[in-house]
């Protein structure tokens, strides 16, 4: 999957892998990089064959700490907690201090939860 973002601070392209078959999280390989505009970009893509798959919004509020980044996701779909950290251990340890077990993390994409295709194109509303 591609994705073009366009935040208030920065656009980029991201190149996102699968979902890991082997881990309890959503982990996935991610490949990024700035681009100039994200209009652009997503002309480009169009030229060569890529078709837009989904377009949404969504409002994040970012908490960094303790080798954790935190980021707090409103988006149609619902509000989700996305935390990166360390180790997977570590990330679940967190996760069970917030009052969440296993059964309560997400593996699926924004995407799937808004019950559309893949997407190429989203905007982030940066807090």
């Amino acid at each position: 999957m591609l994705r073009v973002r366009n935040t208030p601070s920065s656009q980029t392209v991201t190149f996102k892998g699968p979902v890991s078959t082997t881990s309890k999280l959503k982990h996935r390989e991610e490949i990024e990089c700035r681009i100039d505009s994200a209009e652009t970009m997503i002309r480009i893509l169009e030229e060569v064959g890529f078709k837009i798959g989904i377009e949404y919004s969504k409002y994040r509020t970012v908490f960094e700490g303790k080798g954790f980044n935190i980021s707090l996701d409103e988006t149609e779909a619902g509000n989700y907690l996305e935390v990166e950290g360390p180790s997977e251990e570590e990330i679940t340890e967190l996760g069970k201090k917030l009052g969440y077990s296993e059964q309560d993390f997400v593996r699926r994409t924004y995407a799937e939860l808004i019950g559309k295709p893949h997407s190429l194109k989203e905007t982030q509303h940066d807090e």
